[in-house]
């Protein structure tokens, strides 16, 4: 069952290691900017993002995990050089980076996880990769947990039909 508490608390218990794994990421890729001849460093930028992509993910806090699988697929598309803008690739993994710990921090404050916010910024990584772009839909993340079904156990002795008449 899913509520904004137990997200708070999730999001408290690993916030401190995946703020430690941003900041690498940060310096990582701050370091290949500027001496773009070493791509280790985008591997191990890309083994970041994907540590902390499955983090979010354990704890299911989707926009953010969603966030980070784009900015792996980024990273990785600059790793094998289909991706031509390289200052726009670097300026949504920069972006993504700032957002994804404002993002964890407003779920932390006991806001729901509403992924559909990251939307501009996922379809700008979207763009540099030549990839589709996401529509809502892609983010509708429902909580069906919440949802109240009333008399779960039906007699029906009765058939369907009139079953859903008498109760309508």
């Amino acid at each position: 069952m899913r509520n904004s508490a137990l997200e708070k608390a999730a999001v408290k218990k690993v916030k401190h290691e995946v703020d430690g794994l941003i900041d690498d990421v940060r310096s990582q890729l701050q370091s290949y900017v500027e001496d773009e001849s070493d791509k280790s460093i985008l591997n191990d930028v890309s083994n970041l993002l994907t540590q902390i992509e499955r983090t979010l993910q354990l704890i299911q806090i989707n926009g953010a995990a969603v966030l980070a699988r784009e900015m792996v697929d980024t990273v990785n598309g600059l790793i094998e050089g289909s991706i031509n803008q390289h200052d726009k690739a670097y300026d949504g993994l920069s972006r993504g980076i700032l957002q994804m710990s404002d993002y964890l921090e407003y779920v932390q404050g006991g806001n729901k996880d509403v992924p559909i916010v990251l939307l501009p910024l996922l379809n700008d990584l979207r763009g540099v990769r030549e990839a589709p772009l996401l529509s809502e839909h892609f983010l509708f993340f429902p909580d069906l947990d919440d949802i109240d079904v009333p008399n779960v156990h039906a007699n029906f002795e009765i058939p369907a039909q009139e079953y859903a008449k008498k109760i309508r």
